[in-house]
């Protein structure tokens, strides 16, 4: 049971847990001037932050196959976590997520169901189209910023750091991919660089 509590523990990758939680915080407080926002702060920091880890959640799930070779010591690859267990872990978590922006606004519940289905997409398909895949994920964090300004109402306010968040995570996604070259070789994976090549990718992230 405690070997089972630990798998589910780390799939959802505490550490993205909380760098997702305090970015949406720190956005929604830089986009209202109000005092009383304790609940709603809270409400979208810890929806983006269930939302996230259900997307590590559902990207181990359809990657197991290829996780039993490379990282063999996840929790479903291992068989600590059934495929099934993990399956119903990410519904528990995304649906928890969604619920939590019901309670702020409509736009709130608008963004985390559109980020909700991409991240879906993004793990079921988009992450093996060259390019699709790091610019899913760099909108996706930029929509973190806009959603914590959403709780606040004044999403507008969020846009700058939206943006500058996702520019920056599209170059960490591209640098991760040049790292991951010859790993992305050998699973006949196609990303941008593996196809066309480390200058262009370089020339792509200046």
């Amino acid at each position: 049971m405690i070997i089972k509590f630990v798998a589910y523990f780390k799939i959802i990758r505490p550490l993205n847990f909380l760098i997702t939680f305090f970015s949406v915080t720190v956005a929604a407080l830089i986009c209202t001037d109000q005092t009383d926002i304790l609940f709603p702060v809270m409400a979208v920091s810890f929806s983006a932050a269930l939302i996230g880890s259900g997307g590590n959640v559902i990207n181990d799930y359809f990657d197991v196959e290829i996780d039993r070779i490379n990282r063999p010591d996840r929790a479903m690859p291992s068989g600590i976590l059934t495929k099934t267990e993990g399956l119903v872990f990410y519904f528990i978590l995304t649906l928890s997520g969604i619920l939590l922006s019901i309670t702020l606004n409509f736009t709130s519940f608008v963004i985390a169901s559109i980020s909700a289905i991409l991240i879906y997409l993004y793990s079921f398909r988009l992450k093996k189209i060259p390019l699709a895949g790091p610019i899913l994920v760099a909108v996706i964090t930029g929509m973190a910023f806009i959603y914590g300004g959403s709780a606040a109402n004044n999403a507008s306010d969020a846009v700058i750091p939206a943006v500058f968040a996702l520019l920056i995570n599209l170059i960490r996604e591209i640098l991760k991919d040049i790292e991951d070259i010859k790993r992305a070789k050998a699973l006949k994976v196609s990303t941008f660089p593996q196809i066309y090549g480390i200058p262009k990718s370089r020339g792509l992230i200046v």
